[in-house]
């Protein structure tokens, strides 16, 4: 946090809020910010996020989720149920951290849209349960190191 702080102030920014706490605490701490947040930034752990907290995220209203994953098994869990709730995948990259080994990280942009048609996306036209479901078919794992 110290270092986007420095980060923001370098390039500018004074309408931003950092925040490093578990979500659900967070969310508990912080029931002010619901509706009023542009950027959710998650990175959960192997497991993905629990299924409870990704429905208190959905409930801010952000805009955007940035979902980064070790896990391509968890985030598929996870991207549909943000589909679901009218979230479109727009972006999708795989991270290779680790070269040499069958690890690597997914990072996934979510676009909060007027209604779910099963859109599919700019890159490559895979729906948000197909991106990282190609990324775990392509690596032959689920993200284990």
């Amino acid at each position: 946090v110290r270092d986007a702080i420095k980060n923001a102030k370098l390039n500018g920014l004074s309408n931003v809020e950092f925040f490093a706490e578990d979500v659900n605490k967070f969310l508990l701490n912080h029931p002010e910010y619901a509706g009023k947040i542009h950027t959710i930034v998650l990175d959960p752990p192997r497991s993905g996020i629990a299924p409870k907290a990704l429905r208190r995220v959905i409930e801010l209203g952000a805009s955007r989720i940035v979902y980064v994953s070790c896990n391509p098994a968890t985030q598929i869990r996870d991207a549909v149920t943000l589909e679901e709730a009218g979230y479109t995948l727009d972006r999708f990259s795989l991270v290779d951290q680790f070269p040499h080994t069958s690890h690597i990280e997914t990072v996934g942009l979510f676009i909060k849209t007027k209604k779910n048609d099963n859109a599919t996306t700019a890159a490559g036209g895979a729906t948000a349960n197909e991106a990282p479901a190609a990324a775990y078919a392509a690596t032959g794992s689920a993200g284990a190191a």
